[in-house]
Parts: structure tokens; C-alpha cells; sequence
């Protein structure tokens, strides 16, 4: 599988899920991709999303990994929930 096949599906999964996604997990879903590689992989991506204006961040939180609200957006996501963290 090409490494950015690799990483779009990461950021689908890291999308779509609830929680923080664990390399491990993300492992079981991506079958014979090495964990060394999904790491690297998530460093590439955190990287692309810190440079320049991007709406989301990749941070490494309870273990896993989670997309996140860049701090300079939060009043616009907070307005958008009501109140509630983004």
C-alpha cells in the first residue's frame, strides 16, 4: 500500500472516531502495515496540519491519537456547540 494511502485512511479513521485511536488499533485496522510506519505516518500528518492555517491539529492524548479543534478556532466551535468544549 502506498504511504499516502496510508495516511489518508489514517485521517479518515482519526475522523470519524469518538475516542483517541491507539497505534495499536489502528494497526488491527490497517493489517500488515508495520506500527513503525503508522507512527511515522501520524508524524507526517501532525506535522501538514500544524504548518500553516488549518482548521484541526493531531495530538497524542490517553494513549492515542485525536483530531482536535486548533486552539484559534475554539470561540467559533464553542459558539457553533453552545457553550460546550470543543
Amino acid at each position: 500500500m502506498e504511504r499516502e494511502d496510508v495516511k489518508s485512511i489514517l485521517e479518515s479513521l482519526l475522523f470519524v472516531s469518538d475516542a483517541p485511536l491507539t497505534v495499536q488499533r489502528m494497526g488491527e485496522v490497517l493489517e500488515g502495515i508495520a506500527h513503525a510506519e503508522i507512527r511515522d505516518v501520524l508524524r507526517e500528518l501532525q506535522s501538514e496540519l500544524e504548518t500553516g492555517k488549518r482548521g484541526v491539529r493531531l495530538v497524542e492524548v490517553a494513549g492515542g491519537y485525536q483530531l482536535r479543534t486548533a486552539k484559534v478556532n475554539a470561540d467559533w466551535v464553542k459558539k457553533l456547540l453552545g457553550g460546550r468544549p470543543p
